[in-house]
């Protein structure tokens, strides 16, 4: 018997057609919302470490605007803890609860280290100093999973760097 395409039309998906059709768009949804989680859960490490980084590079710069006194009297060969929140201090662009929040999430530890064989005469010209330090910055926060981050930066500060330069020569207020 040959069916006329008018009632072929009317009759419809079969079941077994629409479990498959179910199948398939449920497959490509959940597809979907597990390549956005992980798309989000990329970007949040992203922040992080770009935050991190950020971090990092004003406590190098926040170093090389010390005197060297100040360089050479902090502890060497141990790892000290930084303070963020006072690091941070009372920077307008952010509120109360932004500060506490940066100083709850992450973690950093400094090192200082002295270099062999790099030592100089201090300014009373008879006190025999090091001249050049290494100092190695950890810092660690954990994502929304809980899964821990860290990242580690160097830097080198010699006796006659910036930091003794813009010390010695910088006077407030003038252009």
């Amino acid at each position: 018997m040959h069916k006329s395409p008018l009632n072929a039309a009317k009759q419809g998906f079969t079941l077994v057609e629409v479990m498959m059709a179910s199948f398939v768009l449920v497959t490509v949804l959940l597809s979907t919302l597990t390549a956005l989680m992980q798309g989000f859960s990329l970007l949040d490490t992203a922040r992080n470490t770009t935050l991190a980084a950020q971090i990092i590079e004003s406590q190098i710069e926040d170093l090389r605007l010390q005197p060297w006194a100040t360089i050479n009297g902090y502890s060497v060969d141990t790892n000290q803890p930084v303070d963020l929140a006072a690091a941070i201090g009372s920077n307008p662009s952010l509120s109360t609860a932004e500060r506490n929040s940066l100083a709850q999430r992450f973690s950093i530890t400094r090192r200082f280290t002295n270099i062999s064989g790099r030592t100089g005469l201090a300014s009373d010209g008879t006190t025999v100093i090091p001249t050049f330090k290494r100092v190695s910055f950890s810092i660690t926060w954990h994502d929304h999973n809980n899964r821990a981050h860290t990242r580690s930066y160097e830097t080198l500060l010699g006796y006659n760097g910036l930091s003794d330069y813009f010390a010695a020569t910088h006077a407030p207020n003038t252009p």
